[in-house]
């Protein structure tokens, strides 16, 4: 088990990976926080590997007074899921 801050995580390792989770806080409305931004932004580039080996789990942190509530994790959950890769678990919000 290795805990990797998202600032620190290369988009491009996943292919590597056979699972992961990922924990998504949402900022203002519906923001990824600061260290996330860069792998949000590259998971939804043309960059982005395929990622048919890759089992996902997405917990997403946020206030649910907001409009747009852990939008952050649902991004991620999409992305994911869009290149390939099979949830092991529902998003948890």
């Amino acid at each position: 088990v290795e805990l990797v801050d998202a600032s620190d995580y290369k988009g491009k390792n996943l292919a590597k990976e056979t699972h992961v989770i990922i924990v998504a806080s949402t900022n203002g409305e519906g923001e990824a926080p600061d260290n996330a931004i860069e792998l949000h932004e590259f998971l939804q580039s043309k960059k982005a590997p395929k990622l048919p080996n890759l089992q996902y789990g997405v917990i997403a942190l946020g206030d649910s007074s907001y409009e747009f509530f852990c939008q952050t994790g649902k991004d991620f959950d999409t992305y994911l899921s869009k290149l390939g890769a099979t949830p092991f678990i529902e998003r948890l919000d």
